[in-house]
């Protein structure tokens, strides 16, 4: 998945020097480590869509995930933005 995201959150678009893998559906809620399931998400001060975007407002943002993780070369924002989720 991070090759598959270039290394870039795929909420905002930008590089991430240290990639991380957020589950979009959790693992506590029965959610597998897929590459459908999975999306580099920035996290560290600075750059935090995953506490700030992801966590804070996930009812919004899980569904456009899940579009997001099908489409490679599509933030989440764009999505929102174009409708596409």
């Amino acid at each position: 998945m991070i090759d598959r995201d270039q290394s870039c959150c795929r909420v905002c678009g930008r590089y991430v020097e240290t990639p991380a893998l957020h589950h979009i559906e959790y693992r506590s809620e029965g959610g597998l480590d897929v590459p459908s399931n999975l999306v580099v998400v920035g996290w560290l001060p600075g750059h935090d869509c995953h506490l700030d975007v992801v966590h804070r407002s996930k009812r919004i943002w899980q569904p456009v995930l899940r579009r997001v993780a099908q489409h490679p070369g599509i933030t989440a924002l764009q999505a929102r933005r174009w409708g596409v989720a």
